[in-house]
């Protein structure tokens, strides 16, 4: 909440207080008469002149009708939509954890927060590109938390459904710091462009900054067409070094040699973060081996027995003893017979 109060009702609706300004209006938190606390969030879009209201509506209507088709997890729900006393409106879900440039804000993310909120926004992302949503604005300010830390991605607002819409065109619809080469320079989008912008706000995830900046949109779109990005490891050594080779691909200037989907991208970028610091190898000594102590202990003929012990030599002497004693009582007693014999 940022203090703004209102006191008016759009449609059924009652605004109570602003929330924030998005692309097209103001965000307000809401609710319907009766309901008890604010469970809504609505965005409210004044009509511009005549000469221009019939392609503002017509913009609005596409995302309105876009959002009110995709039902994920993690894309910010729409409720309903409507015109009102000069306004259009778009209800939609109330999230109030902030946006994820409040969290960029306060200096790069842990890495278990980016790898968390990037699962997240490529699913949703994923999820749209498969029923043929481009949604060509992704940044953070359009990445939304509920209260419990999970990720919505929000505004739709420039979204294309046919990727042929104003091909060739001479305006530039989305945001010049995460725009992608070919957005720059006015192509046909395919998911690959939103593969791009989510690159980008990986990056500014990692390092807390922008890995093109320019003191104009030009400027900024002209790094995107010309200049290399830079390896986020330089800016954030604690990341694993296979962290840069993910994001450079993601940021190619070809759309072809990015990831084939959001979630091939946060899965490769989920391995580098988390894979296991490879030792250095063991490298070879280059000194010569101490030969081997020489075997001092004589050798024991095979064919002789084992020596036998003390106690086993006593035992053997005792034994000779009593036997000698045996036959000297044998021989005594036969010389007493013969004697008696001859008397």
């Amino acid at each position: 909440m940022n203090g703004h109060q209102v006191a008016c009702t759009v449609g059924p609706y009652e605004l109570l207080d602003r929330l924030g300004s998005g692309g097209m209006g103001h965000v307000y938190r809401a609710r319907l008469p009766g309901e008890g606390p604010a469970a809504l969030a609505i965005k409210v879009v004044p009509l511009q002149s005549s000469a221009q209201r019939a392609a503002q509506r017509q913009r609005f209507l596409r995302e309105a009708q876009t959002a009110t088709r995709l039902r994920h997890p993690h894309i910010l729900p729409v409720y309903d939509y409507g015109e009102s006393n000069g306004q259009l409106y778009l209800v939609m879900k109330l999230v109030e954890g902030g946006t994820l440039a409040d969290r960029i804000a306060q200096g790069p993310l842990p890495l278990g927060d980016v790898a968390a909120i990037l699962t997240q926004i490529a699913g949703a992302l994923d999820y749209a590109h498969a029923r043929g949503v481009i949604h060509r604005d992704i940044k953070p300010q359009n990445i939304l938390f509920d209260r419990g830390g999970d990720a919505y991605l929000s505004d739709f607002g420039v979204a294309q459904h046919d990727p042929r819409v104003g091909a060739g065109g001479s305006s530039f619809i989305g945001t010049a710091a995460y725009a992608s080469p070919e957005q720059c320079r006015g192509e046909e989008l395919t998911s690959a462009s939103d593969l791009y912008a989510l690159g980008v706000v990986t990056f500014e995830m990692l390092t807390g900054t922008l890995p093109f900046q320019g003191m104009t949109a030009l400027a900024m779109m002209h790094q995107h067409l010309h200049q290399p990005p830079p390896d986020p490891c330089t800016l954030r050594p604690d990341l694993p070094p296979a962290t840069g080779e993910v994001v450079q691909r993601v940021l190619a200037k070809r759309p072809s040699a990015r990831y084939r989907s959001a979630a091939s991208f946060s899965g490769a970028l989920s391995r580098a973060l988390y894979s296991p610091a490879t030792p250095a190898p063991l490298l070879p000594s280059k000194s010569v081996p101490a030969a081997p102590l020489a075997d001092t202990t004589p050798a024991r003929p095979a064919s002789l027995p084992p020596a036998p012990s003390p106690t086993a030599n006593r035992r053997q002497r005792r034994q000779k003893l009593m036997l000698s004693a045996a036959l000297a009582l044998l021989t005594l007693a036969t010389i007493a017979a013969l004697l008696l014999t001859l008397l």
